[in-house]
């Protein structure tokens, strides 16, 4: 999948599928003029606001799009019509999403961890106490194990424990000190 690219999986592969995208402002891409723009919803230009989609592979009931490159970064919402014959604006929607376009790929969760190798170049190392250091790929592990649920803290030791993505493993525990104004103790980095 290309990073520009729309997909959507649909439950049956009859009818045309086509995409609209609105800004934050509820104003349509209309496509029609030499230079496209956002425009207000006009009833009659809504031809002009429909995407095509493509089935790949024929009879796969997935349709892709790429993402208009002239549109400029932003977050988007995206709809997804079926187009039984005309395309109008009473055609059935079936899906609705936002994306988050940079100007060049739309920006995904998934995007972020298949750039892992080229955020630690970028970042290098990052030195949480000045005592050890912790790549950006184990610092980005211990984000998504803390969003993802797989920390915990302990009030009695009063100390923080992230695990890997197994839920086993420990990757940092981190002792917080019971003085008001002390600091807390080193972190300490499991590999």
């Amino acid at each position: 999948m290309a990073h520009n690219e729309i997909q959507h999986r649909d439950s049956t592969t009859t009818g045309v599928r086509y995409f609209t995208i609105r800004n934050h402002n509820n104003q349509y891409w209309n496509q029609s003029y030499s230079e496209p723009i956002f425009e207000d919803l006009v009833i009659g230009n809504w031809s002009d606001y429909a995407n095509p989609m493509t089935e790949t592979p024929a009879g796969g009931y997935v349709f892709v799009a790429n993402f208009p490159p002239e549109i400029v970064a932003e977050r988007y919402y995206i709809d997804i019509f079926q187009q039984p014959g005309a395309v109008l604006i009473n055609n059935t929607l079936e899906a609705s999403f936002i994306e988050d376009w940079d100007g060049t790929d739309i920006v995904t969760l998934a995007h972020i961890v298949e750039d892992t190798d080229e955020l630690q170049q970028m970042f290098a190392d990052v030195d949480s106490t000045g005592t050890e250091i912790i790549t950006a790929g184990n610092a980005l592990e211990m984000v998504f194990a803390l969003l993802g649920g797989n920390a915990t803290y302990d009030t009695t030791t009063r100390t923080w424990t992230v695990y890997g993505r197994d839920g086993t493993t420990v990757l940092l525990t981190i002792t917080i000190s019971n003085s008001v104004y002390g600091t807390r103790t080193d972190s300490t980095l499991n590999s």
